[in-house]
């Protein structure tokens, strides 16, 4: 009987659509609710999971990956520019010379206007190299792209599964440890990341495929 309706069900968006869909694990659920799964369509439908999963992260951690980066060449430039301002200071005191900067100036007012400048821009050049030294820009940039790069080695590990004849409960052990081992040691990614439009299309099939699957 379920068989017939299967053919009955391809017949029908053959003749309409124009061509013979694939009917899925989740869609057969979805149109055959009282149609129990064998543990084998189970096995699939949380390897698909994992395999979205372990997608979406990968895109995250190398978003997050170039923003680090982004933000580590922004406070080297910076740091740079306040460096080569203090060496201009030390080196062309002239600048505030009387005659130069305002005849109405005293050469104690000059000074004082020099040491002032020299003494704000060490206090910035040394506020922001500790900032970007505390940040670990650059370490964490490559921290989370190397993340991503085992993510995205998980994810072809999977695609190589779901093709393959069956999917096996050693397959399924496997794919656990290596996600689980990647989860306890590399860092997370923002909320904003993870919750991002870049990845909005993956975690909505994510989502989709959750509900159809375990609702």
């Amino acid at each position: 009987m379920g068989n017939s309706l299967i053919e009955t069900y391809k017949e029908i968006w053959h003749r309409f659509i124009g061509r013979k869909p694939e009917i899925t694990v989740v869609r057969q659920c979805i149109i055959f609710p009282s149609r129990p799964l064998s543990i084998e369509q189970k096995l699939e439908i949380l390897l698909k999971l994992w395999g979205l999963r372990s997608l979406r992260a990968a895109r995250c951690h190398y978003l997050y990956s170039e923003m680090l980066f982004k933000r580590n060449t922004f406070w080297t430039v910076t740091n740079a520019l306040v460096s080569v301002f203090i060496l201009f200071l030390v080196n062309a005191p002239w600048i505030f010379d009387v005659e130069i900067l305002n005849k109405s100036l005293t050469h104690e007012s000059a000074n004082y206007i020099y040491k002032f400048f020299s003494g704000i821009s060490g206090a910035a050049l040394v506020i922001t190299a500790l900032y970007q030294y505390i940040r670990r820009f650059e370490a964490n940039a490559y921290e989370h792209k190397h993340a991503g790069s085992e993510y995205s080695n998980l994810h072809r590990k999977i695609e190589r599964y779901l093709i393959s004849d069956e999917v096996t409960k050693e397959q399924i052990h496997l794919i656990n440890n290596i996600y689980s081992h990647l989860t306890k040691n590399y860092p997370l990614v923002p909320k904003e990341i993870w919750r991002g439009a870049e990845v909005s299309s993956v975690a909505k099939e994510i989502e989709e495929l959750e509900k159809d699957a375990f609702n």
